[in-house]
């Protein structure tokens, strides 16, 4: 998939502005590791995006559609990238109780993010 289809998926599922791509998003694309999980038809069903932060991979963006929710898909893409060996980052809201289950399940610890006071930093290690 392009970055212009992946940043039209990104947007539709967080609830943006899909008409266009927005170029931010696609520059972000175009520029960190995209790992994509594709349903048997070859639907999109998730993507994850991760870049290099601190010297480790930061996972920056999991996105799956609502339609695959709750399936599997975003736990894939993080094993997939957990597989590589290396410690992960990620940033989450603490109000996004379900993804900080997910985390948590797969291993990820918390601890306050230095940056953001509404966010939790989340490492594997």
């Amino acid at each position: 998939m392009t970055p212009e289809e992946l940043a039209l998926f990104e947007q539709r599922v967080f609830g943006y502005r899909h008409d266009k791509p927005d170029p931010k998003i696609v520059k972000k694309i175009s520029e960190q590791q995209v790992l994509t999980a594709l349903a048997e038809d070859g639907r999109l069903k998730g993507y994850l995006r991760s870049r290099k932060r601190k010297g480790i991979p930061h996972i920056d963006s999991l996105v799956v559609d609502p339609e695959f929710q709750r399936t599997g898909v975003g736990s894939q893409l993080i094993q997939e990238l957990l597989a590589k060996g290396s410690p992960v980052s990620l940033g989450v809201f603490k109000k996004n109780k379900d993804a900080i289950r997910l985390y948590e399940r797969l291993g990820f610890e918390k601890q306050q993010s230095p940056d953001w006071p509404d966010s939790y930093l989340m490492t594997y290690l």
